[in-house]
């Protein structure tokens, strides 16, 4: 099994999911540990701060309404540039590259 043929069914039962408003669902498809950033901050660094802001935005969606997804493309692949380095008092970064050669840097006060 590839893993655009695990990621798609993720992100169909996410989206099924959202439309829902159904959070158990949707914190099934996180992992413990996982970071999320919005664009409304606060980000969230655990289950139930993620499962709070969800909860929180869903009465801003009207009952019954729906994501639609048109021509939807995933670019798997990418390199880690440097592993997690220390910043001093500012934490760790690490750099990657993505499958599209953009450098990404991913910042973590742990």
């Amino acid at each position: 099994m590839t893993d655009e043929n695990l990621i798609r069914p993720a992100l169909d039962t996410w989206q099924r999911a959202f439309c829902r408003k159904d959070a158990d669902t949707l914190m099934a498809l996180y992992v413990p540990k996982a970071v999320c950033y919005d664009a409304i901050p606060p980000f969230f660094d655990n289950p139930e701060s993620m499962r709070r802001k969800v909860l929180e935005c869903f009465p801003y969606y009207p009952e019954g309404f729906a994501i639609e997804t048109r021509d939807s493309r995933l670019n798997l692949g990418g390199e880690v540039v440097k592993p997690k380095f220390a910043i001093g008092q500012y934490g760790h970064v690490a750099l990657a590259r993505d499958s599209e050669g953009n450098m990404i840097g991913l910042h973590s006060m742990q």
